[in-house]
């Protein structure tokens, strides 16, 4: 995985542990963060950047697991984007919404049997 794909994962767990109790990471802090980590790029070519959007989105479909609801609700917010300007190559939008949309089957057979 790349430096940058790496570092985005390290800062943005570092955010969450730094957010207040139940509240979420600010959408300013994912801006700076993201614009700060954008300047590291080298190579700033479209096709290298969206090498690491998919590095990174491989990330985010690990986020539909996460306990907390605003993790699991992050991913698929940060497609809104995508899908509003119907550009999402490389990636699919559905791997996302049927992550969650098994999340939450499983968590309801779960509280079923208790």
């Amino acid at each position: 995985m790349n430096t940058i794909t790496l570092e985005a994962i390290t800062e943005i767990r570092a955010l969450n542990e730094t957010a207040p109790q139940r509240k979420h990471i600010a959408t300013g802090d994912i801006r700076r963060l993201s614009a700060r980590l954008f300047r590291k790029i080298e190579n700033r070519q479209i096709d290298n950047v969206f090498v690491l959007c998919e590095e990174l989105f491989s990330s985010i479909i690990e986020w539909t697991k996460d306990e907390d609801f605003w993790v699991r609700r992050a991913s698929a917010v940060v497609l809104i984007p995508a899908i509003f300007h119907n550009d999402y190559n490389g990636i699919s939008p559905f791997m996302i919404s049927d992550a969650l949309e098994k999340y939450d089957a499983e968590t309801r057979n779960t509280l079923l049997k208790l």
